[in-house]
Formats: structure tokens, C-alpha cells, sequence
């Protein structure tokens, strides 16, 4: 039945780590909630999902906006009456060197790596409050060990260790 099910929600589910994430928690037992920018992207991993006997749904959303992440999880509230997993895993690699960098860059980078992550988290949070759950934040080695002509790329990464150090002493005791 499917409100049995455990609901996972994937940003950046449509391709990449976010597809096979998405890929292995509906193997798991899962009903998936692909969040993605890209319509033919995301509605791609739902079909393969619900052609290999998983149950999954669509929902395009640019996470560089609070509006479309709230949207997000409401639609996962609706369709399954819960959320138990939050995996933030949208996110955009632009090099240069900080020299170069246009404040569009610096925007576009904080926009949807930090602000999307951070807009995504408070979007399940009270859904996760009520039952426990998890959130998975994708991050990288560059957020430790710096590269050249990364830098803002780098912060980006860097930052989310922070944001999500931070939401494990709040809600941790919470369960989450």
C-alpha cells in the first residue's frame, strides 16, 4: 500500500547521483519524489522508477527559490501524507578564478548550492518534526581541500558543512 511506504524526496533527482540515489531508494521500498529543474530529466527517472514496479512522481522545481522547494514537499504531503527522507543533492559547478568571477556567478553558485540546500531543509522540517527522519545534504571533497579556480564553487561547498552542522544540534534530538 502506498501510504505504508517510507517517501523520499530528491532534489536534483533527474540525473546524476541524484537519479541513482533516487534509483536505490525506491529499490528500498521507497516512494520517490524527483525534484528537478529539468522536466525531460526528471520525468525520465520517474518513468524508469515506475516502470521497474516503484512508485515515484514528478514535481520541477528550482530550488533557488523558497516557493518552489514549499511546493515541493507540499506535494509530497499530498500525495503520500509524509516525508521521511530529504536527499538535497541539486546543485551547479562553475570554475573560474575569483579574479573573473561575476557577481552573477556569485549569486548563481550561493543561490541554488547553499540557499537551495538551506530553502529545501525548511521546506520537510516540520514534516520531519512530527516523525523523524533524515536529510542527506550532497556536498564535496572541495568544501575541504580547496582547487584551483573553485573558489566560489569551493565556499559553496564549504558552507553547507556549516549549515548542516548547525541543523544537527537544533533537530537532531528531534530524530532528525
Amino acid at each position: 500500500m502506498i501510504m505504508d511506504r517510507k517517501v523520499a524526496i530528491i532534489t536534483g533527482g533527474g540525473a546524476g547521483i541524484g537519479r541513482a540515489v533516487c534509483k536505490r531508494l525506491s529499490q528500498d521500498g521507497f516512494a520517490v519524489l524527483v525534484a528537478d529543474l529539468s522536466l525531460e530529466d526528471g520525468q525520465g527517472a520517474v518513468d524508469d522508477i515506475n516502470q521497474s514496479g516503484g512508485i515515484a512522481a514528478f514535481v520541477a522545481t528550482n530550488v533557488a527559490l523558497a516557493q518552489d522547494c514549499d511546493a515541493m514537499a507540499q506535494m509530497a504531503l499530498d500525495l503520500w501524507g509524509r516525508i521521511d527522507v530529504l536527499v538535497a543533492n541539486a546543485g551547479i559547478q562553475l570554475g573560474g578564478d575569483l579574479l573573473n568571477t561575476t557577481d552573477a556567478d556569485w549569486d548563481r553558485i550561493i543561490d541554488i548550492n547553499l540557499k537551495g540546500v538551506g530553502f529545501s531543509c525548511r521546506a520537510v522540517l516540520p514534516a520531519l518534526q512530527k516523525q523523524g527522519g533524515a536529510i542527506v545534504v550532497t556536498s564535496s571533497i572541495n568544501a575541504v581541500v580547496g582547487s584551483p579556480n573553485m573558489a566560489v564553487y569551493d565556499a559553496s561547498k564549504a558552507a553547507l558543512h556549516g549549515l548542516v552542522r548547525s541543523l544537527a544540534c537544533r533537530h537532531g534530538s528531534e530524530g532528525i
